[in-house]
């Protein structure tokens, strides 16, 4: 809206024009080979891509999703369940207790995303694993799915030692690059 006032242009004109905004997505492909779709068919996609993801975390048992703990404060025992997965855009995080049913989930996954058009990256797909599960490489539509011992999720490193100094020199880098770009 900024840019419609100092171009002088209409509010209301630049609103329409914004709602009908097209733009070209390879997962939008129609049967006459156009790939034009509108805000609407992309907000379509995303929901219906969110919604496949919803539905293949519910299908697994209750169980699966979620790790079951009691919780002993002293006075009150309480049940709590641990959440199983993450997600923000175009990362995500799966925890489970046990391979097997990472590579369920990640094969549902990928048949959820196959319907809408999106493919999963096996190239950048990585599992990472705590001390107590044994070495258990698997597979992935024939692929070998590789092992990480840290990433980056939401800004933040993690690892499985809960090490923030890789963390905070990551950081540091990050600023005095910033700080060095700026040229001064």
């Amino acid at each position: 809206m900024v840019k419609a006032a100092k171009a002088g242009k209409s509010i209301r004109k630049s609103r329409r024009s914004f709602a009908n905004y097209k733009t070209k997505m390879i997962t939008l492909r129609r049967p006459d080979g156009t790939i034009t779709a509108s805000r609407k068919a992309i907000e379509k996609i995303i929901h219906e891509y969110d919604s496949d993801l919803f539905d293949i975390l519910l299908r697994i048992k209750d169980k699966a999703l979620g790790v079951h703990c009691e919780h002993w404060d002293g006075r009150t025992s309480e049940n709590r369940w641990q959440l199983h997965h993450f997600r923000f855009a175009d990362d995500i995080v799966l925890i489970t207790p046990d391979i097997s049913q990472v590579e369920c989930l990640l094969v549902d996954f990928d048949k959820a995303c196959g319907k809408i058009g999106l493919r999963l990256n096996l190239k950048k797909t990585m599992f990472m694993k705590n001390g107590l599960v044994s070495f258990a490489p698997f597979m992935l539509n024939g692929t070998n799915i590789s092992e990480c011992s840290c990433y980056v999720y939401l800004g933040r490193e993690i690892n499985m030692m809960n090490d923030l100094a890789p963390e905070l020199s990551r950081r540091k880098r990050a600023a005095w690059g910033g700080f060095k770009s700026i040229g001064m």
